[in-house]
């Protein structure tokens, strides 16, 4: 039997298909009379209905007050029994999901009071709990097997516990720690300026850019006057002497790639609202939000001391080339900073930089050249259509919308493949915006109607938890 990973419940398990009978919580007042017969279980399947006389034994003192006559019926039809409770406690049923997209019941019976509680996690009747079946593939788990947790996707540390498979339906507790998130950033070849918003655990060059090892040839930063700049360090790989040492989340860095790439950077997620200091003058600087931010909004904490901000778009962004932006100039096309990018900002004066909690949402830009109305303009023809994926595989009910100067035009969801079409729109120039719950919103600018095969990837969004030492 080959090793697979699944998925410890560390719960009480109610087996479907043993259900046999009630459940029955009953506080009753001592009687005279000492009741010295206990109810049994009766095995007779419940019925459809609720009995009208509950076929319970009758000790010698039988409660005058609590008849099961008048007790509700609760039926359970995805996992098929029934529980009997009080006219007056209350039911709560509740989906417990099991990796990756199994779901069992947890179903609380509450008193009005609240003290008195009882609670079924059930799942369906087998040896093998959740794991899957796979045609001509075994996916159990062998005696003696070490058993891997996933959260959130990544491989989670065991803190206490031993996760070794036994059979004979035993139960083992382990507490498992959340593993850092990671952020995930596709590069182009050439010259990209990126930016991250995780603490690793190891910064240091060349350590923190393993991950396309192989593919850079090169690597700069930027230290601001307050910093003991101004002045460019940098990284070459195979250079005796390199005097950028390490990546830190309060800048921006440019990389050259000699090919595309994806760069992963993992550890603990840092605080969108970090104060990053800004000296008088250049600085190279991150953008730790984790959703796009309009300008001139999300800079509004150094708002007044700033005289030019200027972003980058690299060989996979429809670049390259650099978008700038210039208080009180009519025209900018820097119009939203964007995560995992770095950004340049000049400073007329020392000040420090806060993102805001609420990241202000993206505003449509203008276009500098006005195009010429077509004949086919007027009737709202043409369409802009793609796919909407993770990178592998494309992402069903994602929302996909249309917008131009500040004003959504269309809004569409994606299919099952991922693919969406935003149909009825006039051939002129738009922001294209995709999202999903789960995912980190992407936004492509000058999109403009008709265009075909209009791509947009969308990454994971991971969260993280403080409170890691809970067992599960």
């Amino acid at each position: 039997m080959s090793k697979k990973s699944i998925i410890f419940i560390i719960i009480v398990i109610f087996t479907v298909s043993l259900i046999s009978g009630v459940a029955i919580v009953l506080k009753e007042k001592q009687e005279k009379a000492t009741v010295t017969e206990k109810p049994t279980t009766t095995t007779q399947e419940p019925s459809s209905q609720p009995a009208t006389q509950p076929a319970t034994p009758k000790p010698s003192g039988e409660p005058k007050s609590d008849s099961m006559g008048s007790w509700e019926t609760y039926a359970n039809q995805t996992y098929g029994f029934k529980v009997k409770y009080p006219r007056d406690w209350q039911v709560k049923e509740e989906p417990l999901p099991v990796y990756p997209d199994t779901f069992t019941v947890k179903v609380s019976f509450v008193s009005p009071s609240l003290k008195d509680k009882v609670v079924f996690n059930v799942r369906p009747k087998g040896d093998e709990g959740m794991i899957r079946e796979a045609s001509g593939v075994d996916e159990g788990a062998s005696e003696g097997d070490t058993i891997t947790f996933f959260i959130n996707g990544y491989p989670a540390m065991v803190t206490s516990g031993t996760p070794i498979w036994s059979s004979g339906g035993s139960r083992q507790v382990v507490s498992l720690q959340s593993p850092p998130p990671c952020v995930k950033i596709d590069l182009g070849e050439g010259w990209n300026l990126v930016s991250f918003n995780v603490n690793p655990s190891d910064n240091s060059m060349p350590n923190i850019l393993s991950s396309i090892e192989g593919s850079y040839t090169y690597v700069s930063g930027y230290k601001s006057s307050v910093e003991g700049g101004p002045g460019f360090e940098t990284y070459v790989p195979g250079r005796p002497f390199n005097d950028l040492s390490q990546l830190d989340h309060y800048h921006g860095y440019w990389i050259k790639m000699s090919s595309g790439g994806t760069l992963e950077i993992c550890g603990r997620p840092v605080a969108v609202t970090i104060p990053i200091e800004l000296g008088e003058g250049w600085n190279l600087v991150s953008y730790l939000p984790s959703e796009s931010g309009a300008m001139p909004d999300v800079l509004s904490s150094v708002d007044g001391s700033y005289t030019y901000v200027s972003g980058y778009k690299s060989a996979i962004e429809g670049g390259p080339g650099f978008e700038t932006y210039v208080p009180g100039r009519p025209f900018n096309d820097l119009s939203q900073l964007d995560p995992r990018h770095g950004y340049w900002i000049k400073m007329s004066s020392g000040g420090t930089l806060t993102y805001p909690t609420s990241v202000p949402q993206p505003q449509a830009a203008q276009a500098t050249v006005q195009a010429a109305p077509s004949l086919e303009s007027s009737l709202d023809t043409e369409s802009i259509s793609g796919h909407v994926s993770d990178g592998t595989q494309g992402i069903e009910g994602a929302t996909v919308q249309a917008w131009q100067n500040n004003k959504k035009i269309k809004e569409t969801t994606t299919s099952s493949d991922g693919s969406y079409s935003l149909s009825g729109l006039e051939a002129e120039n738009y922001y294209v915006r995709a999202y999903k719950h789960g995912y980190y919103a992407k936004i492509l600018k000058n999109q403009t109607a008709p265009k075909s095969n209009v791509d947009i990837i969308l990454i994971l969004a991971v969260y993280y938890c403080a409170r890691s030492d809970k067992s599960l």
